[in-house]
């Protein structure tokens, strides 16, 4: 049989199942993480432990498809024989079933702050892009259709004049979504620690602490719209490599709860990065086995609240090295 082949650093969940490529399965974490009952869930590793693969398995798990609302087809073909299939249950009730905003922050940066909003507007006209199919809604009224027509334009977001309503995304894109499918949306920001950190080395903190602060006031818990008399946000999850709490990142929003390389979340703490035992089944699928010991001196030794992780970039570099050596000692 032939062996699925290792892509380093993809962080498509379809690309590496419908390309057959390694996937170790973390879809274990996806219930106790979603129904922990907390409103922002911020989750901090390293680079390279698979945080932005994570966050997109589970919005491709929960996200209505837009080309077939109501069909989880896609979904049961993507996530046949994962862990997170074997709970019928949860399957039911959030398969397919949310709608989600998810962006990532990482290409905000620039020489100065001008340059970093140029990038921000660039991640919002797409994302406003994506959920286009609003603008047939109608649930939604037609001021709200003009604001999303705005969004949508680059030209318009560029201008720097409109700062205002690039800070109120987030609110007025959740707001959108609630509206029309009737139901809480779910808000994915991959490192949404970047524009910040940025700001930093290059000498505009205030600037982008400033605009941060509205961009993610829907994080808190008393802010935001009402959809049907509910807090049109369900649920927040952050990844990063900073904590907030600590570093100043999410400006007077004290409801967060933080899962760092020391929390002692049994559920949280392995779903990112690969446990010993997976590393075993990794090694012994592509016949390595035999290079467990050097894989524990050069890659383990991080522990994750009580679990022994692994770096999945290191690993996954190391397998695909050796496999393709000619040399004998890496085989």
């Amino acid at each position: 049989m032939k062996k699925k082949s290792i892509a380093v650093g993809n962080s498509s969940f379809i690309t590496l199942i419908e390309g057959s490529r390694c996937y170790v399965d973390k879809t274990a974490a996806f219930q106790p993480l979603i129904e922990s009952g907390t409103l922002v869930d911020l989750i901090t590793r390293p680079q390279g432990f698979g945080k932005t693969l994570f966050l997109d398995s589970l919005n491709c798990f929960l996200a209505i498809d837009m080309e077939n609302p109501g069909s989880t087809a896609k979904q049961h073909q993507h996530f046949k024989g994962l862990k997170v299939a074997e709970n019928q249950d949860f399957c039911r009730k959030y398969m397919g079933q949310v709608p989600v905003l998810a962006l990532s922050l990482k290409g905000v940066d620039g020489a100065t702050f001008e340059d970093a909003y140029r990038a921000l507007v660039q991640i919002i006209a797409e994302a406003a892009q994506a959920h286009a199919y609003l603008l047939k809604s109608p649930r939604l009224t037609e001021e709200n259709k003009k604001l999303l027509r705005k969004y949508q334009s680059l030209d318009f977001m560029r201008d720097p004049g409109n700062i205002d309503y690039a800070s109120g995304f987030l609110r007025n894109m959740l707001f959108f979504l609630a509206k029309h499918f009737d139901r809480q949306a779910m808000l994915f920001l991959d490192d949404y620690d970047v524009p910040l950190a940025r700001a930093v080395s290059h000498g505009y903190y205030t600037e982008m602490s400033d605009f941060c602060r509205a961009f993610l006031d829907i994080l808190k818990p008393e802010a935001g719209p009402l959809v049907n008399h509910r807090p049109v946000l369900q649920k927040a999850l952050l990844t990063g490599c900073l904590c907030g709490s600590k570093e100043g990142i999410l400006p007077g929003i004290n409801n967060v709860v933080v899962n760092t390389v020391s929390s002692n979340n049994m559920h949280l703490s392995s779903s990112m990065g690969f446990t010993e035992p997976e590393v075993r089944a990794l090694l012994d699928y592509y016949g390595l086995s035999s290079r467990l010991e050097d894989v524990r001196h050069w890659y383990g030794g991080y522990c994750f609240g009580s679990s022994e992780i692994f770096c999945p970039q290191d690993l996954l570099n190391f397998c695909e090295k050796a496999l393709a050596s000619a040399d004998p000692r890496d085989l």
